[in-house]
Parts: structure tokens; C-alpha cells; sequence
């Protein structure tokens, strides 16, 4: 019988599992350990589909995976979807709203392996390019069929973004707004992320221990982001990389080294000590 049996381990990828692109080599070395010891290692990421290569290139032993803030759980290894909800057409409503706002937002609808860029700035071309993905051609006539996990809007600085906030609120009924903060190439992003509503990491994470056979307490989870909060607040034991916003930290039980270094592996270290 293994240390971890039942025991699943939710982590965040950027700024939690590798930061600008690299996987400590030790997170792996971590990971492969907990799994050896009967325990499920899943990703649990704002990322959609279609940014999920560049990192199941670097490592492919993940779990059943919970992707774009919890729309869908994924099968990295079989490519296949588990469980989707998509957000209700009348929903797009808020990208002209958006547009309204500020002509200079860029926009981007993600739907299963693919992204649509709305309106590109360079905030959507630096966003696609850190996450190696190809947008496919748009335009307003796809909406009438097009599904799609989330849609994400890109600001040059935090009043645009407040501004375009505000009008997606007016617009949106049936949607959650997630505010995401990132480094891409050494700066500080800022995004918002329309979701269908009563969506995120945490609850899709219940789902994906129901679905694993998983109680809740043995469910452990990583992150640095303010989109981690709630699964953070859900897990039995959680962590946060020493790298992480004071406001997200509060929320973790265990604060790991910096995730250049192993965040991942600090975690599995201590739930060894205490396992």
C-alpha cells in the first residue's frame, strides 16, 4: 500500500509548476515519487486546451486534469474531453460591449483546442506566443455556432481594465468574471476571464475527486494565482510558492520555496513528512 493511495494533488501551472516556461527538473523527479506511492498528480490551470502542449511536452504523467478555470476536465494523455460546460451564446454579448469600452482591448474566445483572436493588441500576440498557441481566423458570423470554454480579455494597464470590466458586469447574465494576474517575459499581465457562471478550479476539483474516487480529505492543492483562492480554501492541505501575492497566500497551510526552484516538489516533500 502506497504513502498517497486515495490522495490527489491539484497544481497551477505558471508561477506554481514552472515559471517562464522552464520545469524544475526536481518537480518531475516530485511528482513521479507521489505517483510511485499511489497518488494522482493533476493540473489544474486557467489554461485552456490549446495551451496545454507546450507543457504535456515536458511532462505527460498527469492525471485527468481540470483546464481552462475549471470549463472542462481533460485527459492530457488520451487528448479527450471528461466533462465540459460551455458559456450560453447570449453571452457574447459581452465582447461588443468590451469592444465598446475600449476599441484597444484585446480579446480572445478559447473553445476546446482552439483559440479565436477577437481583437488583437500586443497583449494577445505576447500571450499566444508564451503559450505556443495559433489562433484561428474570426469573425462575428462564427458566434451564432461557435462554443466556447471562456473568453479572455487583455489590458495595457489596470484602468482600461477597470473600465472594461464594468461594462461586461452591465452586459453579462449568465457568466462569472475572474481577474488573473500573470508574468509573461519578466512583467506583471493583467486579464479578465468570462466564465459560465458558478465555474472555477475549486468546484470542477470536487468534480474530478468524485470522478477519481478521491475523498476530500485527501485532497491536496498548489497555486499562486487569485483564480487558486477557492480551490486553495477546499483543499485539505495547500500551498502557495513563496513567490505568490500576500492576498493568495493567506488562503494556503504551507508556503514552499519559489517556483523556479521547486515549488511543486517543496509540497510533495512536506506531505511527505506529514504523511
Amino acid at each position: 500500500m502506497g504513502k498517497f493511495d486515495g490522495c490527489l494533488l491539484a497544481c497551477d501551472i505558471d508561477g506554481t509548476l514552472l515559471m517562464n516556461g522552464v520545469l524544475p527538473a526536481r518537480n518531475i523527479e516530485a511528482i513521479e515519487y507521489f505517483k510511485s506511492e499511489g497518488g494522482i498528480v493533476s493540473i489544474a490551470t486557467g489554461r485552456t486546451v490549446a495551451a496545454l502542449k507546450p507543457i504535456t511536452d515536458l511532462y505527460n504523467g498527469f492525471g485527468p486534469s481540470v483546464v481552462s478555470n475549471g470549463s472542462m476536465i481533460y485527459d492530457t494523455s488520451k487528448r479527450q474531453v471528461l466533462y465540459e460546460i460551455t458559456l450560453e451564446k447570449s453571452e457574447f454579448g459581452c465582447i461588443k460591449s468590451a469592444l465598446s469600452a475600449s476599441g484597444s482591448v484585446g480579446i480572445e474566445i478559447h473553445s476546446g483546442e482552439n483559440v479565436y483572436t477577437v481583437n488583437e493588441t500586443k497583449e494577445t500576440i505576447d500571450h499566444q506566443e508564451y503559450e505556443k498557441m495559433t489562433p484561428k481566423p474570426f469573425d462575428f458570423g462564427m458566434l451564432e455556432t461557435l462554443k466556447a470554454n471562456k473568453i479572455l480579455y487583455l489590458f495595457e494597464d489596470t484602468n482600461e481594465q477597470a473600465i472594461v470590466k464594468r461594462a461586461v458586469l452591465n452586459e453579462a447574465k449568465a457568466s462569472d468574471f475572474c481577474d488573473t494576474l500573470v508574468i509573461l517575459y519578466g512583467k506583471d499581465r493583467r486579464y479578465l476571464e468570462q466564465m459560465p457562471k458558478g465555474i472555477s478550479k475549486a468546484q470542477t476539483l470536487l468534480k474530478l475527486a468524485e470522478m477519481t474516487n478521491v475523498k476530500r480529505e485527501n485532497l491536496f492543492a498548489i497555486g499562486d494565482g487569485y483564480n487558486d483562492i477557492e480551490m486553495l480554501s477546499l483543499a485539505a492541505i495547500s500551498a502557495c510558492p513563496s513567490g505568490a501575492p500576500d492576498e493568495v497566500k493567506k488562503y494556503a497551510k504551507e508556503i514552499t520555496g519559489a517556483a523556479e526552484n521547486g515549488a511543486v516538489a517543496d509540497f510533495i516533500d512536506f506531505l511527505k513528512r506529514r504523511f
